[in-house]
């Protein structure tokens, strides 16, 4: 059994359940078109929003406009598939709702000459059990003007959902795994706590879940420890402000330093270090303190899928700690085989290598 397989199956549950809710699309439980779109889309998304990236566009606006056989394009074209890839997103799955909300069958779409078959749905009202369709509904009370605006607005947010979710959750559960190799006995101490809760011949539910205190500490701190998304999600002043004397003018992009609020020495101690015990009082007890609060974005444009990611995060962690134990990779001659783990730079952060074995 390998970590692929289950990290494979975590984002492949987590992309079905974003279609399904957003667009009421029931996804193949292999090779699935739409999920490939999606993640073509994230693939080459993160791939062009680093900060290099962005200094070096700043700094030289012109490298957009460079032909396509100059020196220094690559960016330019990078670019343009990126953008080809997010149209599809936005498109396709957003189309097969529009469809199914009157009883069309969608057997094919065409996009950007890109060929993708969607899978027949068994019921054509299934579309209005989703979020699209029921927004769309709603939609057709409004002026033509504000339609417009509404269904940008409706695309945008519908392929959030679908591709934030496995982004998220994928990337946490990497290093969720990390954690448990680098610290073996925090992985015990959640597993016994387990097998206390549920003796040892089930799995846990979400009923459990107040009964396990220790097992939501190692799920905050794992957040706390690698955020997935370090700089948060650019924001925008609508008019100019001041803030502690700061004058900020209007149109100014706002960031969230998420990985300095997570790395606060003053906040937490060791902050380098796994340390699921800060999220616990001296009587066992879960504090107030959950990074959540902040991993997921503030105020009024945080993260819309913040609670399904949480839910799904702990299913799996929680499942995983009761069914297989993490530990390092060794070689043919029982040596442990060291490795560095190293982390991706950008928008978002993931895991790119993990050498590690997993035991029933």
């Amino acid at each position: 059994m390998t970590l692929n397989i289950i990290i494979l199956t975590s984002k492949h549950s987590h992309q079905q359940l974003g279609c399904q809710v957003a667009y009421g699309y029931q996804t193949n439980a292999r090779n699935d078109p739409l999920v490939r779109v999606v993640v073509n889309a994230v693939a080459i998304g993160l791939e062009v929003m680093t900060p290099e990236r962005a200094i070096l566009l700043r700094l030289f606006p012109f490298l957009l406009k460079l032909p396509d056989w100059c020196w220094g394009s690559s960016i330019k074209r990078d670019a343009e598939i990126s953008t080809n890839y997010m149209t599809q997103m936005l498109d396709l799955p957003f189309r097969y709702a529009q469809e199914h909300m009157v009883g069309i069958f969608f057997q094919s779409s065409s996009v950007l000459d890109v060929d993708c078959t969607l899978a027949k749905a068994e019921n054509t009202n299934l579309g209005q059990f989703s979020m699209v369709a029921e927004n769309l509904q709603r939609m057709e009370k409004l002026d033509q003007p504000s339609k417009s605006i509404f269904e940008t607005a409706l695309k945008n947010t519908a392929a959030t959902a679908v591709m934030a979710q496995p982004l998220q959750t994928t990337s946490t559960l990497m290093a969720f795994a990390l954690a448990m190799v680098l610290h073996p006995d925090v992985q015990r101490r959640a597993q016994v706590e387990i097998d206390s809760v549920t003796g040892g011949n089930r799995l846990p539910t979400f009923e459990d879940r107040a009964s396990l205190p220790y097992v939501e500490s190692v799920m905050r701190e794992n957040l706390r420890w690698h955020p997935v998304v370090p700089l948060g999600i650019p924001h925008a002043t609508l008019s100019d402000d001041i803030y502690n004397g700061y004058f900020i003018p209007k149109g100014a992009t706002v960031m969230c330093n998420t990985w300095g609020i997570a790395r606060d020495e003053k906040r937490y101690p060791s902050a380098s270090h796994f340390i699921p015990e800060r999220f616990l009082d001296a009587n066992g007890v879960l504090t107030d303190d959950d990074p959540a609060g902040y991993v997921f974005g503030l105020g009024r444009r945080g993260c819309a899928g913040r609670y399904a990611a949480d839910a799904s995060v702990w299913s799996v962690l929680v499942t995983m700690l009761a069914t297989v134990e993490f530990s390092s990779a060794k070689d043919d001659q029982g040596n442990v085989i060291e490795f560095t783990p190293q982390f991706t730079t950008g928008l978002a952060q993931y895991l790119v290598f993990l050498r590690h074995s997993i035991l029933h």
